[in-house]
């Protein structure tokens, strides 16, 4: 709290005498000591000789205020403001006089604002080794993030954007091919999706519906790889020459 020195109380002694009456107005404004502006919006606080509160008030646009108080009273005033040092009056004696002013300076003080940590939300192992292969390369990758920004409504209308891959009609379900007749090998969370039986005839992964089993907007990366140079050593498998298409869910395995 910073008191009011004494010469900011000079203004007190104008005053309109007193006529008997047993109230008197405690008028005051509140202003920037540097550049000597109205503060508005400051909470004015009135107390008596022992601290206790006696009512408040909120400065105009302005700074001005008034209180209607006891006379021959001796109060203090206390004046709070966001940004500012709070302002403390040395007690004010309300005897001889109807009206008495005052005016209040308060001084500007830095705000310390709490630091803002950033914290990026935990992506989990699998995520984490996405996008590590992203920033390799070596692959075709798409995040979820823009497969939401274009709108993609099929998962395979997605990996229709990787160069390489074309889709094969089987019943009603589009099929992901990478090179000659045989599907790719497709992995959702590291799980193998269409390996074991029905597989095609020279290699890759059996036919799936795809878009029967997952949305683009369950899908948080998609990297795509073709032949054996070129997917990551825990899918290069045999049949993964018929190229891998790896997914990852937002969810991920449970």
């Amino acid at each position: 709290m910073r008191a009011v020195g004494p010469w900011l109380l000079a203004v007190l002694l104008s005053g309109v005498p007193t006529s008997g009456r047993s109230q008197v107005q405690l008028l005051g404004r509140v202003i920037d000591d540097s550049s000597g502006r109205a503060i508005p919006a400051a909470v004015v606080t009135l107390r008596d000789t022992t601290g206790r509160d006696l009512g408040q008030r909120l400065t105009d646009e302005g700074g001005v205020f008034d209180f209607s108080v006891r006379q021959g009273g001796r109060v203090r005033l206390e004046v709070e403001h966001i940004g500012y040092e709070t302002a403390v009056t040395p007690l004010i004696d309300l005897a001889g006089a109807s009206v008495h002013r005052v005016e209040i300076r308060m001084e500007a003080r830095g705000i310390a604002l709490t630091p803002l940590e950033v914290v990026a939300p935990d992506r989990g192992p699998l995520l984490a080794g996405f996008d590590r292969r992203r920033q390799r390369g070596g692959g075709w990758f798409i995040t979820g993030e823009e497969i939401r920004r274009r709108g993609a409504t099929a998962v395979t209308d997605v990996l229709a954007m990787a160069p390489g891959v074309w889709l094969r009609r089987s019943g009603r379900s589009r099929v992901p091919y990478t090179r000659g007749d045989c599907p790719a090998l497709i992995y959702v969370d590291g799980f193998l999706l269409n390996g074991g039986l029905g597989r095609g005839r020279r290699g890759g992964g059996a036919d799936v519906a795809l878009d029967d089993i997952l949305k683009p907007s369950a899908i948080e990366g998609i990297e795509v790889y073709q032949g054996l140079s070129k997917p990551p050593p825990e899918y290069m498998t045999p049949d993964a020459r018929c190229g891998v298409i790896l997914i990852w869910t937002r969810r991920g395995p449970s």
